[in-house]
This record gives C-alpha cells, sequence and structure tokens, in this order.
C-alpha cells in the first residue's frame, strides 16, 4: 500500500514537472520571437536613418525650403537602391534564414507636420521637414503577436 502511494506522488511530480517545463519552453520560445521581432525592425530604422534624409538632399544640394523635397515617398522609378530615408515607404519583405523562423516586414513613410492646437505631429502628403518611419514584424507562423516600431528623422539646413 506504501509501495502504490509512493509510486502514485511519484507520478505525480513528474507530470507537474513535465508541465513546468513545456510551459517554460513555450515562454522561451515567445520570448525568442519577440527578440527577433525587435532587432529586425530596430535594424531597418538604423538603415533608414543612415540614409539621406530625401532625394534632393542625397547628392549633397542644401534645400532651404520643403517645397524642394520629393512629394512621391518611395523609391525612385527604375532604382532598386535606398539612398534616402523615404526609399523604405512601401517596403515588403519577408526573411526566411533567421534562427526563429520567417519574418514579414512592411514599412511606411510619411511627413509629420506640427499642429499647435492639438500640440502633435501630424501626418501629411506635404513636403515638411520631418519624416516619419512606421515598420511592422511579424514572425509568418504567429501573425497575431506584430511588433510595431517607429522613428523620426528631421532635416537641419
Amino acid at each position: 500500500l506504501i509501495t502504490i502511494g509512493a509510486i502514485m506522488l511519484l507520478g505525480s511530480v513528474i507530470l507537474t514537472t513535465n508541465r513546468r517545463i513545456a510551459t517554460t519552453s513555450d515562454i522561451i520560445s515567445t520570448a525568442n520571437y519577440g527578440l527577433e521581432d525587435v532587432a529586425l525592425a530596430t535594424k531597418i530604422i538604423q538603415d533608414a536613418q543612415s540614409k539621406s534624409f530625401d532625394q534632393a538632399t542625397a547628392d549633397s544640394n542644401a534645400v532651404v525650403n520643403p517645397s524642394g523635397f520629393s512629394t512621391i515617398l518611395g523609391q525612385e522609378s527604375g532604382s532598386d537602391d535606398f539612398d534616402d530615408f523615404d526609399d523604405y515607404n512601401n517596403y515588403s519583405h519577408t526573411f526566411t534564414d533567421l534562427a526563429t523562423g520567417n519574418y514579414s516586414v512592411f514599412c511606411g513613410v510619411r511627413y509629420l507636420k506640427y499642429n499647435p492646437t492639438t500640440k502633435t505631429l501630424d501626418t501629411t502628403s506635404t513636403p515638411q521637414w520631418s519624416k516619419r518611419i512606421d515598420v511592422w514584424v511579424w514572425n509568418t507562423v504567429d501573425t497575431a503577436n506584430v511588433v510595431h516600431m517607429h522613428s523620426i528623422m528631421s532635416y537641419w539646413r
């Protein structure tokens, strides 16, 4: 009778331990997905910030009025180069060679204008001194968890 009780107790301990190991494994996997998402979004933002503010300034030309900036955000027609910040507008790509799976990325770039009434930066299609990049990254298996990061770049004359 004591032996049967000991076996039942041991079985209960083993089952509890297995459940905890499985839960810990799920938590670690989720954390790894989150780290990969954030790292990828950060890399894209850093790449964009390393470029010129606008195509008009990519050739070291000084712009004295925002109307001198591009009105169309995105890559220049016929170009595959990322040589200015807004070339990342509508950029999308799926990375298939990452350690924790496949990740999809989408980027959007918009001009920002200060709204003195609301004291906020609002997006606008009119060229301004500042642009914002928004980056969304998600694991193609787990599309419910999307990382969204953004950053602002301004042109100083």
